[in-house]
């Protein structure tokens, strides 16, 4: 249903990190490139190389496949909390609306990284 923001928080994220659009695809599968794919009935993450999706894992929610598509893409712990953290202060500010399901776990994270 808001995919598109959760999307849009993620693109703006690897962004604001300085990552290479040629380094991952959101929506298609790209040649050496970490991967975030809507299948219609679950999203997944993983590494395509060579016409083969390698380390693919399957999630419910998009908010959860892109957290772990930091995970991935992140080359160190640190990093990779600092950009989770950034994803959900974007996703608070742009619409706290839309993912009211999420927000109390989203800002008990933010606390405890802080």
């Amino acid at each position: 249903m808001y995919s598109e923001s959760y999307l849009n928080a993620l693109e703006q994220t690897l962004f604001a990190f300085k990552y290479q659009s040629q380094d991952y695809s959101i929506g298609c599968k790209t040649d050496s490139a970490e991967c975030l794919e809507n299948t219609g009935n679950n999203w997944e993450v993983f590494s395509f190389e060579r016409g083969q999706k390698n380390h693919k894992k399957d999630f419910d929610d998009v908010y959860d496949a892109c957290l772990y598509f930091i995970e991935e893409i992140s080359d160190s712990y640190e990093k990779e909390s600092e950009m989770k953290n950034y994803f959900k202060t974007i996703l608070c500010k742009s619409t706290p609306r839309m993912f009211t399901h999420k927000l109390k776990t989203i800002i008990k994270d933010l606390a405890i990284s802080l």
